[in-house]
């Protein structure tokens, strides 16, 4: 269960650096790091980019072009790999089933859910909870 905890611990690292990284970057606003904060915080609920841009204090417009003018990522895309991240470690903590994950995440389809973290991850939800998980075990 420690290696377990261990390899966990990696792929909370691997997001700290992440969201650090992001912080870090002088050609990102502060308004753009706010708004990768306000995402990956709501991660479970239903979000919009018009939602958010509110949030943010910007019209729709301006803050889809300003957000991927600085990311280098649609929001839409953002908000994915959010959830994705998330479910990744969902996967790997929980016992929850993959439909749980996948509801929990506003995905919509177990199947939309497992083709999204698939061209995300480069697998499905099952394979990775299966292979990371045993390789944490070892």
């Amino acid at each position: 269960d420690r290696l377990r905890s261990r390899g966990l611990g990696d792929v909370y690292k691997r997001q700290v650096h992440k969201v650090r990284e992001s912080k870090e970057n002088p050609m990102i606003s502060k308004t753009t790091q706010e708004c990768c904060d306000y995402i990956r915080t709501n991660v479970l609920r239903p979000l919009t980019v018009e939602e958010i841009a509110k949030e943010m204090g910007y019209t729709t417009y301006y803050f889809t072009k300003k957000f991927y003018k600085e990311m280098g990522i649609k929001v839409t895309d953002y908000i994915k790999q959010a959830r994705i991240e998330y479910a990744k470690i969902a996967l790997l903590t929980t016992k929850k089933s993959i439909q749980e994950i996948s509801d929990s995440l506003q995905f919509g389809t177990r199947n939309y859910f497992s083709k999204v973290f698939h061209e995300i991850v480069g697998m499905t939800p099952a394979a990775y909870r299966e292979k990371v998980g045993k390789e944490e075990n070892v």
